[in-house]
């Protein structure tokens, strides 16, 4: 979709769009505590981005923020920045990184014997190589977010819109049997502490077919903002516009994972901000864009940044209403300037039955300059005639349908409280 349009709609609706420059400056000057105090040690160093391709020669600004037992923010304390080889590559006292070989290194923050790491993989200018496939996910459902020490919001039942802009690192809002119907604007909306998990819930819009695109658009069931490393886990959404949505800066390492999605009529997961991030064991049936990484004019280049999609399944619906017409806009809507993060993708089943209907920069499979990785995916293509767009050694094409039924069969099979209503979870717990 048109940038300038999207971000008007926000505007005018009196949403949380700010400049990404107006961003980065609220980042920085985030009112820091307890400067100097010894007696409120570091508990906590965030890096981001948490991992991240750069080329020979080429820099990468790294960033560390410390937080104390409480999840508040530290200041005053000295933070030394090192790498594992610096053959591989090189990093400054103030953390930026600098390719100098090929290969990965590990660049490592550390201040009061608490340190946190990121991953940078160097390449060759040019190169289109791949980096090796990630290890496979956990057993799902053998560990919840909700396991992580911190606080717990539970919420039960039929609810009304969640908003809590000042959420407090390592919160757990455990909605498991909680429910929201409508149409609002922005079902759930949450910002602040970083390590906040969300857990289950169910969110279904009652928009009939016929709603313009501009309502649904406009129509967000789950709004994440300023929030690093977030996870998102166990959510039933059904007829919204966006599903998990990034809104802002300030989100890198956020996960969304476990989730059941269907008839989103924009995006399935959107990061226009440029955020790090991982999809994993989603099943996403009925997309009208599968991912959006369309940035904001003005937004700074994130080009090393990564995200990840592993072991999910995507298909594209056609919709009644669209941007421009009826049906679908592919999988993957990119930045046409090219400083959007790229996108490693490994073992996940994509289905599309008719080509897209819209628009430029939006693809079936991402151009190999935006693929950082890749290994192992499958699209089953059920539409007219030869599948449109070039297809790389990565991916394999089939007209076998029952390969993506059975894939959504086993799919529920091994989430059977996701879409669940919230009595048959509550007797399951």
């Amino acid at each position: 979709m048109k940038t300038g349009f999207k971000l008007s709609h926000r505007l005018a609706r009196g949403f949380w769009v700010v400049s990404s420059a107006a961003a980065l400056a609220a980042c920085a000057g985030e009112s820091l505590t307890n400067s100097g105090n010894p007696s409120n040690p570091v508990s906590t160093i965030i890096v981001s981005p948490v991992s991240a391709n750069v080329t020979v020669d080429e820099t990468l600004q790294l960033s560390a923020v410390l937080r104390d037992g409480n999840g508040g923010p530290v200041s005053g304390r000295p933070i030394s920045w090192s790498t594992e080889d610096g053959n591989i590559a090189t990093v400054t006292p103030t953390g930026l990184v600098a390719g100098t070989d090929t290969g990965t290194a590990t660049i490592t923050a550390s201040s009061e014997g608490k340190v946190a790491s990121a991953t940078v993989r160097v390449r060759k200018k040019g190169s289109v190589d791949t980096l090796p496939p990630p290890p496979p996910p956990p057993p799902p459902g053998s560990v919840s977010c909700l396991t992580q020490a911190g606080s717990t919001i539970t919420l039960t039942g039929a609810r009304s819109p969640f908003d809590n802009t000042s959420m407090a690192s390592n919160t757990g809002i455990d909605a498991t049997t909680a429910s929201w119907t409508g149409t609002d604007n922005r079902t759930v909306r949450y910002a602040g502490g970083s390590n906040v998990c969300w857990s289950g819930g169910r969110i279904t819009g009652l928009f009939p077919d016929g709603t313009s695109w501009d309502a649904y658009h406009d129509a967000y069931s789950m709004v994440i903002r300023n929030s690093p490393a977030t996870v998102i886990e166990g959510v039933r959404i059904h007829n919204y516009g966006d599903g998990p949505n990034f809104d802002a800066t300030g989100s890198d390492g956020w996960i969304v994972r476990g989730n059941h999605l269907s008839y989103i009529h924009d995006d399935c997961v959107s990061n226009d901000f440029g955020n790090t991030g991982l999809v994993d064991d989603n099943l996403m049936d009925g997309c009208y864009n599968g991912y959006s990484s369309r940035s904001y004019a003005g937004a700074p280049d994130n080009h090393t940044k990564v995200v990840t999609f592993r072991n999910n399944l995507m298909r594209l619906q056609d919709m009644p209403t669209g941007y421009a017409a009826p049906g679908h806009g592919k999988f993957w809507k990119l930045d046409r300037n090219g400083i959007d993060p790229r996108l490693a993708l490994h073992d996940n089943i994509f289905r599309v039955d008719t080509p897209g209907n819209c628009c430029g920069g939006i693809y079936l499979i991402p151009p190999a300059a935006y693929l950082a990785a890749c290994s192992n995916n499958i699209i089953v293509w059920l539409g007219a005639g030869e599948f449109p767009e070039p297809v790389p050694s990565c991916f394999t094409v089939t007209r076998d349908k029952s390969v993506w039924d059975n894939a959504v069969a086993n799919w529920k099979a091994r989430h059977p409280n996701v879409g669940a209503s919230p009595a048959v979870v509550a007797a399951a717990r």
